[in-house]
């Protein structure tokens, strides 16, 4: 039986993460062009005034039937207003100060294509998390698990840093498990039951 072909997120949400913790086998795709609106160039995190769609502008727009490695940003302007959001919602989570100056620095890096810099950021994030399944990258591979931003998985509670102002937010970008539960992020990915 051949392994599941995954896409490649920018971030991603935290059902995704959990399905690669548990894969035997991970393979990321990145052949044929991305869904529409999928995770490929947006994510959700929790801000001070809710869930929070960071989306990156694409050349042709989000429409573009070009293939992954051919899609590029329409324009670099978008990363200061992500890093600022990043700062905004989570500069009082526990694991913010550890782990944000990784995650920076790929945003920093002057990547021309979506799937350099969702790489570089899957990458860092492995390493984050302390990743130790091997991932074989493959473009000439469509993905075959595709996960739907208007299907939201739930997920087991962990503490989020607006606890006390909203109710609990399933399945937001990793970065809000990374930043929250910091080096327990993988034991959770492993452990916890989507319902």
């Amino acid at each position: 039986m051949s392994a599941n072909v995954y896409s490649l997120y920018y971030g991603g949400p935290i059902s995704y993460w959990r399905e690669l913790a548990l894969a035997d086998d991970i393979v990321i795709g990145i052949q044929g062009p991305i869904q529409k609106k999928s995770y490929a160039n947006r994510m959700t995190i929790l801000s001070a005034n809710g869930p929070l769609t960071l989306s990156i502008p694409l050349q042709g727009g989000r429409g573009q039937k070009s293939n992954y490695k051919e899609i590029a940003f329409s324009n670099n302007d978008w990363k200061h207003n992500h890093l600022y959001a990043f700062q905004s919602a989570y500069a009082k989570s526990p694991f913010y100060e550890y782990y944000m100056p990784k995650i920076e620095m790929v945003y920093l890096k002057d990547f021309v294509y979506l799937y350099q810099f969702n790489r570089a950021l899957f990458e860092t994030i492995c390493s984050i998390v302390k990743w130790s399944t091997e991932v074989k990258w493959n473009d000439e591979l469509t993905p075959t698990i595709v996960h739907n931003p208007s299907v939201l998985e739930s997920i087991e509670y962990y503490p989020q840093v607006f606890r006390n102002k909203y109710a609990f937010v399933h399945d937001a970008s990793i970065f809000d498990l990374i930043f929250n539960l910091g080096n327990r992020s993988m034991e959770y990915l492993k452990n916890t039951t989507l319902s």
